[in-house]
C-alpha cells in the first residue's frame, strides 16, 4: 500500500527521507498494533505519499485503530478531519477540542502557522 516495489531489496541506510518514511509507516501495517502513533507522518512525501499516507489512516480507522497524528503542519488538519486536536505548547495543552473551534489565531499565538499563512501568497 505505501513502498514501492522497488524500495523493497533496498538496505534502509541508503533510502532517501520520503522513501524511508514510506517504509516506517509500512511497519505500522505489519505490527498491527490497536493504536497507532504517527509522528509528523507527511514529512519529505510528494503529493503521492501524502495521498498513500491519508488512505492508510483511513484504513485503520475503519478498522477501529486508534490514531494519534503529531504535527506543527495545521494544513494537514482539513485532510485528517480529527474527531478531536490538542494543541501543546511548552509541554502543556493549551486547546482541546474539534477542528471547528481551532482558530488562526490560537495557532499563531503558539508558533504554529496556520492554513492561511502557509497558503497565502
Amino acid at each position: 500500500m505505501l513502498v514501492p516495489r522497488h524500495l523493497l531489496d533496498r538496505n534502509p541506510f541508503t533510502l532517501r527521507g520520503g522513501e524511508a518514511k514510506r517504509v516506517s509507516m509500512a511497519s505500522v501495517l505489519a505490527l498491527d498494533q490497536p493504536a497507532w502513533l504517527l509522528d509528523e507522518p507527511f514529512d519529505y512525501l510528494d503529493s503521492e505519499g501524502v495521498r498513500a499516507v491519508l488512505k492508510l489512516i483511513q484504513y485503520g480507522l475503519s478498522r477501529d485503530k486508534v490514531i494519534i497524528v503529531a504535527t506543527a503542519n495545521a494544513a494537514y488538519l482539513h485532510f485528517l478531519k480529527p474527531a478531536k486536536v490538542i494543541l501543546l505548547s511548552k509541554g502543556s495543552i493549551t486547546f482541546e477540542d474539534d477542528l471547528e473551534t481551532l482558530t488562526s489565531l490560537l495557532l499563531e499565538e503558539h508558533g504554529v502557522p496556520s492554513t492561511q499563512q502557509l497558503c497565502s501568497v
